[in-house]
C-alpha cells in the first residue's frame, strides 16, 4: 500500500536506516499463525543475510545494513506479529546471531481478550467493537476465542513472560482507541516484571490507520522511533498531541 511505502521511506531518510518491509500471508484464507510463520521467516533471512558470504551476499546490503543494531516494528495487526517475534527471540525458540536485534516499536498493536474493557465503548469512526471482533473470528483459529495467545499475551493459555529476556520495547497507543486499555495493560503488565518498556500516548488520536496518514502526528510519530531507535527514551509514559 501506497501509504505503508511512504512511511518505511520517511524513516529510511529520517532516522537514517536501512528499512525492509516484509508482507504476510493474510486471513481468512490464511488464518493464524501462518502471518507470524512469515515473520519467523523474515528473521530467518536476517540471519541468514548476516552469516552470507562471497557470492550469496547482497553487496549492497552488506555496505548499507548494520546488522549488529536490528529494529523490528509493526502497527496494529503487525505490532502483535512483533510481540510474538519478541518472545520468540527472547525465549530462544528464533536465533538471529550474529546479527542483533536491539529493540521492537509496537505502535497501536492490537491485544484483545474476551473480557470487555473500559475503552471498549469508546466509538470508532475507523475500528468499531463489531469490526475488531469480526476481525478475530476471521483471523484466529477455527473455534478460538479472543483469549488465544495470538490475541490476548496474558491469557490463561498464553506462555509465561516474567522469565522470558524481553528485548527493549516501545509501546505507542491512541487516548481514543477501543483497545487501549489492553495496550496500556500489556505495557505495565511488562514493567511491573521488570522489562525495558517505553510507553508513548498521543493524545487526541483515533488509530485506524497506519502512522503514515496520520497527520501532523507523523512527525511526531517518526520522532518518536527515531528516539528509541538512538536510545533516548525513558521509563515514563510520554504524552504526545496530535489530532
Amino acid at each position: 500500500m501506497d501509504n505503508f511505502h511512504a512511511y518505511c521511506l520517511r524513516l529510511a531518510y529520517e532516522l537514517p536506516a536501512v528499512v525492509l518491509s516484509a508482507d504476510y500471508r493474510l486471513a481468512p484464507e490464511h488464518r493464524r499463525p501462518a502471518a507470524h510463520n512469515n515473520a519467523a521467516s523474515v528473521v530467518t533471512w536476517v540471519h541468514d543475510q548476516a552469516v552470507a558470504s562471497g557470492d550469496a551476499t547482497d553487496p549492497w546490503l552488506t555496505e548499507s545494513a548494520d546488522f549488529g543494531r536490528v529494529f523490528a516494528s509493526g502497527d496494529l495487526a503487525d505490532a502483535g506479529i512483533v510481540h510474538h517475534v519478541a518472545l520468540h527471540l527472547g525465549s530462544g525458540q528464533l536465533v538471529v546471531d550474529p546479527a542483533c536485534v536491539a529493540g521492537c516499536a509496537l505502535l497501536f498493536p492490537c491485544f484483545d481478550g474476551v473480557e470487555r474493557t473500559r475503552s471498549k465503548a469508546l466509538p470508532g469512526p475507523y475500528l468499531t467493537l463489531p469490526y475488531s471482533h469480526q476481525g478475530w473470528r476471521l483471523a484466529l483459529p477455527q473455534g478460538a476465542t479472543r483469549d488465544y495467545p495470538l490475541a490476548n499475551p496474558f491469557g490463561q493459555e498464553s506462555p509465561a513472560l516474567d522469565t522470558v529476556a524481553l528485548l527493549p520495547l516501545l509501546i505507542v497507543v491512541a487516548q481514543h482507541n477501543l483497545l487501549r486499555d489492553r495496550e496500556i495493560d500489556y505495557a505495565m503488565g511488562l514493567r511491573a516484571m521488570g522489562k525495558q518498556v517505553e510507553l508513548v500516548e498521543f493524545e487526541g488520536s483515533i488509530t485506524g490507520s497506519s502512522p503514515s496518514s496520520l497527520g501532523d502526528a507523523g512527525n511526531e510519530m517518526v520522532r518518536v522511533v527515531k528516539s528509541f531507535v538512538y536510545g533516548n527514551g525513558d521509563d515514563a509514559p510520554r504524552p504526545v498531541k496530535s489530532s
